[in-house]
């Protein structure tokens, strides 16, 4: 067996790998895109709530449920503040994924390198070692 065909095996385990966490990084990216939408919805519901608001307040309403408004855009505010954490997050475990996917790739293309480098001294050595033998041939015709 060659030495580019003993590493076959860790070719593919190597492109297994990157495979893998190019999988990883997508789920990522997903998963902060996810959490960018949600952080766009609260944000919108609390600017169509704050616009309410405001107009409530035109209007002179009853102190109570001024009193509600103002509690329930605390509440918006502190789920966009938390939201704002799980986005970044989630930003951070993409980006890490994507370094990871990175280190992978970079390693396969290495790999395929050196398989790529061995298969040509291989050939060589092969090309090589038909010419010595049609050498020999034609000399020991010559001889006869």
């Amino acid at each position: 067996m060659t030495r580019a065909r003993r590493l076959e095996p860790i070719q593919r385990i190597a492109s297994t790998r990157e495979q893998q966490a190019a999988r990883e990084w997508a789920e990522a990216r997903q998963a902060a895109q996810a959490a960018q939408e949600q952080l766009k919805a609260l944000e919108d519901y609390l600017a169509g709530y704050l616009s309410d608001y405001e107009r409530a307040r035109r209007e002179r309403l009853d102190p109570r449920r001024m009193l509600d408004y103002q509690r329930f855009i605390a509440r918006l505010e502190a789920a966009i503040e938390e939201q704002r954490k799980l986005l970044a997050l989630h930003s951070a475990e993409a980006e890490r994924r994507r370094a990871h996917w990175e280190g992978k790739r970079i390693a396969r293309g290495a790999l395929d390198k050196v398989t790529e480098r061995i298969q040509e001294r291989e050939t060589q050595e092969q090309h090589r070692r038909e010419q010595r033998e049609q050498d020999d041939r034609r000399r020991r015709r010559d001889e006869k």
